[in-house]
C-alpha cells in the first residue's frame, strides 16, 4: 500500500510541477519545485511513522546538507543552485529510511518507489525556428522553449533574419545562450551535460535536422544516455518550392563555399552537372561565415575571428561561370552562361526576393541583404515554366513549352 501511495504522490508532484507550479513560481526551476515537493512528502511521512519526533526532522535536514556537500565535491556539472539542490534533495530522499531507523536491516517502501523518479528524466529538445522571424516558431516549439531551464541558439549554419537576440528573449521569456560553431562542434558538453538534470532547448533556424552537425549532437546525446526530441519547422529545403520549382524534381543539394586566394574548390560544379544530366533541379546553399577563426593571426598566438561573411547570389554565379569556362564541351552543354537559374534572397520573410533568368543575367541583379540561395534549373515542367516567367527578369529567358 505504501508503494502505491508513493507512486501516486510522485506522479502527482511531477504533473503539478510541469503544468501548473512551474508557471506560477517562476523564480525557481521546475525540477527544483518537484524535488522539494517529493522530499517534503517523504520527510513528513517518515516523521509521522516515528510519532512526530522532531529529532528525525533534524536528521532529515542533516541528510540533505551532507548530500549537498557530496554533490559539490563530486564536481557535478551544474552551474545553478537550483540544479545542485535538486540532486541533493533526491539523493537525500533515498537515504532517509536509514536516517530514521537504527535497524539497518529494516526495509522501507521508499526505495522501490524512488526508482520512479528516474522515469521523469529530463530532455534535450532540438527546436526549429522557421525562416522569417521570432513568430515563425510552432506552438509546440514555443511551449517547449518556455518550459526549458536552459536555452541555446545555434548561430552559425543560418540566422533568423528579422529578430535580434533580445527580441527572441522577450518573446520566449527565456535567457538565451548563443552556441557558435566552436561550442557545438568542440564543446558540446556545455549543451549536453545540463540536459542530464534539466530540460534544455537547442534552437535552430529553419529545421533542426537541416545540417549534419545537429545529427552529430543527437548521437552524442544518445552516447551520454540523454533523451532527446525534435520539433520540426520550415526550412530552405522545402520553402524553395516558393520559386515554382517542384520539390520532387530536385536532385542532390550542393553547398558553395567562399573562395580564398590559395583555395578554390570546384567539385560542387561536378555535382550540379550530374543533377542536370538527369534533368533535375539543383538547390545551392551559399556559404555563411560567422565567428570563423582567422588562422593567419592564430600563428602569432592570438585567437582572432574574421568579420561575418554571407555569400551573395552574384558571388555564387561568378564562381560557377569562372569554373565552367575551362570545362570540356560536353559539360558546357549542360551548364553554361545561358543556363536557367533562380536567385533567392530572404526566403520566408515579408521582404523575400525571387528572380529567374540565365546565369549571365542573374549575375548582375541586385538581391539586397542576406541570406541568399541559388537554384540551377533542370528539365522544366510546363507549370514550372509558367512560375519562372512570373519571377523572370526578362521573360524571353524562359522557354515556352
Amino acid at each position: 500500500m505504501d508503494v502505491i501511495l508513493d507512486v501516486i504522490v510522485i506522479s502527482t508532484s511531477f504533473f503539478l510541477t510541469k503544468f501548473f507550479l512551474s508557471d506560477l513560481v517562476t523564480n525557481f526551476s521546475s525540477h527544483l519545485i518537484f524535488s522539494v515537493i517529493v522530499w517534503g512528502f517523504f520527510s513528513a511521512r517518515l516523521l509521522q511513522k516515528q510519532n512526530l519526533n522532531l529529532r528525525y526532522l533534524f536528521h532529515s535536514v542533516c541528510s540533505l546538507a551532507i548530500w549537498t556537500v557530496i554533490v559539490v565535491l563530486l564536481g557535478a556539472p551544474f552551474d545553478k543552485l537550483d540544479d545542485l539542490m535538486s540532486v541533493s534533495l533526491l539523493a537525500s530522499i533515498y537515504t532517509l529510511p536509514y536516517t530514521f531507523t537504527s535497524n539497518k536491516k529494516q526495509k522501507s517502501s521508499l526505495h522501490p518507489s524512488l526508482h520512479i523518479v528516474l522515469l521523469f528524466g529530463w530532455m534535450l529538445y532540438l527546436i526549429g525556428l522557421g525562416l522569417g522571424d521570432v513568430t515563425d516558431i510552432t506552438v509546440k516549439g514555443l511551449e517547449t522553449v518556455r518550459k526549458c531551464e536552459k536555452v541555446f541558439l545555434e548561430a552559425y549554419t543560418s540566422l533568423l533574419l528579422n529578430s535580434e537576440l533580445d527580441t527572441l528573449e522577450k518573446y520566449y521569456k527565456k535567457e538565451i545562450t548563443i552556441a557558435d560553431r566552436e561550442m557545438v562542434e568542440s564543446q558540446s558538453e556545455l549543451i549536453l551535460d545540463p540536459a542530464a538534470a534539466q530540460d534544455v532547448a537547442f534552437l535552430v533556424v529553419g529545421d533542426p535536422l537541416g545540417a549534419t552537425t545537429h545529427t552529430d549532437i543527437i548521437l552524442r546525446a544518445i552516447e551520454k544516455g540523454i533523451s532527446y526530441r525534435v520539433i520540426h519547422n520550415a526550412s530552405i529545403m522545402n520553402a524553395v518550392a516558393s520559386t515554382g520549382l517542384q520539390l520532387y524534381n530536385f536532385g542532390d543539394t550542393v553547398s558553395i563555399c567562399f573562395w580564398k586566394e590559395n583555395w578554390k574548390p570546384t567539385s560542387f560544379v561536378d555535382k550540379i552537372i550530374k543533377n542536370l544530366r538527369n534533368g533535375l533541379h539543383v538547390l545551392c546553399l551559399l556559404d555563411i561565415r560567422v565567428k570563423e577563426i582567422d588562422w593567419s593571426k592564430m600563428v602569432r598566438g592570438k585567437k582572432v575571428y574574421e568579420p561575418p561573411q554571407f555569400m551573395s547570389v552574384n558571388t555564387a554565379v561568378e564562381q560557377i561561370l569562372e569554373i565552367i569556362k575551362d570545362r570540356e564541351k560536353e559539360d558546357r552543354e549542360f551548364l553554361n552562361e545561358d543556363s536557367l537559374c533562380v536567385g533567392i534572397a530572404r526566403l520566408g520573410t515579408d521582404g523575400q526576393v525571387i528572380k529567374s533568368g540565365t546565369l549571365k543575367r542573374i549575375a548582375t541583379e541586385d538581391f539586397g541583404k542576406p541570406l541568399h540561395s541559388l537554384c540551377i534549373v533542370g528539365k522544366l515542367h510546363p507549370l514550372e515554366g509558367d512560375m519562372l516567367r512570373h519571377f523572370a527578369v526578362d521573360k524571353s529567358d524562359i522557354p515556352v513549352e
